[in-house]
């Protein structure tokens, strides 16, 4: 069964082969700014690339390992939101997304985080969810702190950036302190 996930005029879904093209072009239109921020970017040169990475998604979430979703906002491919990995272990989840710029400044990673987290508590049965952000990227640091996470920590040079190593910032959310808000 694929994941559909719907409120107002934003979709969540898994995406499939016929819509590599689709989301290669909009990784190339926005490549000189995901670049500064993402480290696959630089490694993403072609719609075969792309193939193989929704093959690989779709296996990890075969295996109950993660989720990968497109964002269509009024229609239109917007983005990427996912759980990158999933420990069933412990019942948590970590969160990834980017968004197409024309799209930013709207609320649509906002509520498109809302849907996920949602969908990672009530159906996946997560108890908790967390989050990070490199230095300087103020935009995800923003939406971060909307959705009520909690500052749990800085990690210095951990993520490997097209400027060079990055600090991030870690962020948590519990099941029962997202079932408050």
């Amino acid at each position: 069964m694929k994941v559909f996930i719907e409120r107002d005029n934003i979709v969540l879904k898994q995406f499939n082969l016929t819509e590599a093209k689709n989301l290669f072009e909009l990784v190339d239109q926005n490549r000189q700014y995901l670049e500064k921020w993402l480290s696959w970017v630089e490694k993403t040169k072609s719609v075969k690339d792309i193939e193989d990475f929704i093959k690989k998604e779709s296996e990890k979430f075969g295996k109950g390992e993660g989720i990968c979703l497109g964002i269509w906002c009024d229609k239109e491919l917007a983005g990427v939101i996912s759980f990158n990995f999933i420990n069933k272990m412990n019942k948590s989840g970590n969160i990834g997304y980017w968004l197409d710029e024309k799209h930013q400044g709207k609320g649509i990673i906002t509520n498109a985080c809302r849907l996920l987290i949602d969908y990672g508590f009530k159906t996946l049965k997560l108890h908790r969810v967390d989050i990070s952000h490199a230095m300087g990227n103020e935009r995800s640091a923003g939406v971060i702190k909307r959705l009520g996470f909690v500052h749990e920590g800085h990690f210095r040079k951990s993520e490997l950036i097209q400027a060079g190593f990055a600090d991030q910032e870690y962020y948590g959310l519990l099941a029962d302190e997202w079932g408050k808000q």
